[in-house]
């Protein structure tokens, strides 16, 4: 963009509405309801390949992503109340998978 607020440049323009941009090493992390639900993708800004980050019915929002690139934190409501949900994106395992499994360790403890 130049100092005048003109030059502007659309980095990607989907098919639904997308928001919450975060940008990172030349990936971008993002919300979209291209596909009726508000889930998370990330944009790798060279390759141009497209990844979907997660897969429900349930909205996902606010993506934020970890210093080294390898976790993602997202807000998912669930029950009519928000919660936080960590994503392993380089071995992603379901938020669920995870919520369930401390969810039996707090059980142990």
């Amino acid at each position: 963009m130049k100092t005048n607020g003109t030059g502007e440049k659309v980095i990607y323009a989907g098919k639904g509405d997308d928001n919450d941009p975060i940008l990172t090493n030349n990936i971008l992390y993002f919300k979209s309801n291209v596909d009726g639900d508000w889930d998370v993708y990330k944009l790798n800004l060279k390759t141009k390949i497209l990844i979907k980050l997660t897969h429900n019915r349930l909205p996902d929002w606010n993506p934020r992503i970890s210093r080294d690139g390898t976790k993602l934190l997202i807000a998912r409501k669930l029950k009519r109340r928000w919660r936080l949900f960590f994503i392993n994106i380089q071995n992603p395992v379901p938020a669920g998978v995870i919520v369930a499994a401390i969810q039996e360790k707090v059980k142990k403890d």
